[in-house]
């Protein structure tokens, strides 16, 4: 997300640097941009984790399914539950959730003046 962030504003500095474009709307692009898609890259990580703890005591009298391994836990998703229950609670559910926060926290962390030189 940070780095997504910086990237764009790197490239898109031009707008306000040399066109007639402000500061802000492009910040707000720039973050929204980048919010998205780290929304949108971590969502399998949140959803293997959240299947894992909900499978892990269950399943064969109380043995762990996945051997306490993430990986085996992600195999086993996307193998399974890839085409009908990974990605439809992307927009319901997650990115709902998580997008406004990290939109509010890159243009804090800019405000601050981090990715500064």
């Amino acid at each position: 997300m940070f780095f997504t962030f910086d990237f764009m504003k790197d490239k898109l500095s031009w707008m306000w640097r040399v066109g007639d474009v402000p500061y802000y709307p492009v910040k707000i692009f720039a973050a929204c941009f980048s919010s998205y898609l780290a929304c949108v890259f971590s969502y399998p990580w949140a959803v293997t984790i959240k299947q894992m703890v909900d499978l892990w005591p269950k399943e064969k009298g109380g043995i762990c399914t996945f051997d306490n391994n993430y990986r085996k836990a992600a195999v086993w998703l996307w193998y399974h539950d890839f085409g009908s229950n990974y990605f439809p609670g992307l927009f319901n559910n997650y990115v709902w959730r998580c997008f406004p926060g990290m939109v509010m926290t890159l243009m804090l962390a800019d405000s601050f003046g981090i990715f500064n030189n």
